[in-house]
């Protein structure tokens, strides 16, 4: 008479589980919940929580600095609305703010570049010195120091400078 069959030794290939390959898998994050996940998702129920209080309390109640905080939800909630609503469906004073809070984005994004060249504007009368403009520039790319910013710089350094001449001359 024939052995009986093993179900266990002689397993069916179709039930058969991946078997991990340790290579493959060596140095992969383990499938855990990341406490960072969860801080940052009680962090924006603490800040929903603090948004409600202020835009349900009377204004009149509330104290200047969260007066200040109401009111920069209030425009925060009302760019997004305008920024998300497509153009048909907002009126047209809407359409107007709508324009105005794109172009505004817009520039703000633009002033926050670091240019790859800079442009700095001197007085009438001063030329501009190239050679210390070339040095000074991988210092402020490396600062990420705005056109706006590399300026105001120079308009210190001018007024410095010509302060200096002035002085030199009397």
């Amino acid at each position: 008479m024939p052995d009986p069959i093993n179900p266990a030794a002689n397993p069916n290939p179709a039930d058969a589980k991946p078997v991990p390959d340790i290579l493959k898998d060596a140095g992969a994050p383990a499938a855990a919940p990341d406490i960072l996940d969860d801080a940052a998702k009680q962090a924006q129920a603490a800040v929903a929580t603090e948004e409600k209080r202020l835009l349900e309390a009377d204004p009149k109640t509330l104290s200047a600095e969260d007066q200040t905080k109401r009111i920069g939800i209030e425009k925060t909630r009302e760019e997004k609305r305008l920024l998300e609503t497509p153009e048909d469906k907002l009126n047209d004073a809407d359409k107007v703010k709508k324009a105005e809070l794109v172009k505004t984005k817009e520039v703000e994004a633009k002033s926050k570049v670091v240019p790859e060249k800079y442009e700095i504007k001197v007085p009438e009368g001063m030329t501009l010195d190239q050679a210390f403009l070339d040095k000074v520039t991988p210092v402020f790319k490396k600062h990420n120091v705005t056109q706006a910013a590399a300026q105001e710089i120079a308009d210190i350094y001018i007024a410095n400078m010509k302060a200096q001449a002035d002085a030199a001359a009397a």
